[in-house]
């Protein structure tokens, strides 16, 4: 089964969805700045966090 992730719209295999039950909040507010129809529980792909982790690091 595919997932499409809400944030850049690409499918992944749902085994490879990204559960944030607790994201640290600084992430939040940048996923939401560029997203702002973003829901929390509907997650995001393991890429998308690890784009935004980095936005946060400054990278």
């Amino acid at each position: 089964m595919a997932y499409t992730c809400p944030l850049c719209r690409k499918t992944c295999d749902k085994g490879l969805k990204e559960y944030v039950d607790h994201v640290e909040s600084e992430i939040v507010e940048i996923i939401k700045q560029e997203h702002p129809e973003w829901i929390e529980k509907n997650n995001m792909c393991p890429k998308c966090y690890e784009y935004f982790k980095a936005q946060l690091r400054g990278e």
